[in-house]
């Protein structure tokens, strides 16, 4: 099971529609709320990037990790002791497990985004969707239907609805738009997740590790 990909922008081929090598993609993830991306802004996750909003998605199964290159982290979930509200958190790979950063896809709920929006949700509680603000802040507060007009501010969320656009580079003979992906993952410490593990070593032998800092 696989992210449900719908294409924002036609581009006038359907090559995008395919990983960038093994288990990893790379999409941008489009909240119209927030008229913008989900990206992380140091250890904030956020959805409101205007520019290239690309993030690696590896696939795990059912699941996924979803990674963010420039900040060189993953996006997760945190703030799950007591008393404490769950959140999105960004986290920096490090060997031990990254259960926390698991998530599923379900195709929207909404009847009007039903066949081009998914849902994210974490894999370890399925309660946990992503839902931001108008400001693209992370949130957990509702608009209710009688009570619309005093909730039109910023803090005001609506369904957790995603577009997953796969990326483009038309500046690249790779039109999937991840030609530095394999290089990426395979040439830091990132090989060492399991999923992608068996596919470096392939590309990249043990004898050859270089790792970049």
């Amino acid at each position: 099971m696989y992210l449900l990909f719908i294409v924002k922008y036609s581009y006038g081929h359907g090559k995008c529609y395919r990983a960038c090598f093994g288990p990893v993609w790379k999409v941008k993830i489009y909240n119209e709320l927030s008229n913008g991306y989900v990206h992380i802004e140091g250890n904030t996750v956020v959805a409101n990037y205007t520019e290239d909003g690309s993030v690696y998605k590896i696939s795990k199964g059912a699941n996924f990790y979803l990674y963010d290159a420039n900040a060189a982290k993953f996006i997760c979930w945190g703030g799950r002791k007591r008393n404490r509200r769950p959140m999105l958190v960004a986290k920096k790979y490090k060997s031990q497990s990254l259960r926390l950063c698991e998530f599923r896809d379900m195709v929207s709920t909404d009847e009007f985004f039903r066949n081009s929006h998914v849902h994210l949700l974490s894999s370890v509680d399925k309660n946990l969707k992503m839902k931001f603000n108008r400001n693209g802040r992370f949130s957990t507060k509702k608009c209710y239907p009688q009570r619309a007009l005093r909730h039109r501010h910023k803090k005001c969320v609506s369904a957790a609805d995603f577009l997953v656009i796969p990326v483009v580079n038309e500046f690249s003979e790779d039109q999937c738009g991840c030609p530095e992906a394999k290089y990426y993952f395979c040439q830091t410490e990132l090989r060492h997740i399991r999923e992608l593990r068996d596919i470096c070593n392939l590309a990249w032998p043990k004898s050859n590790e270089t790792y970049e800092t």
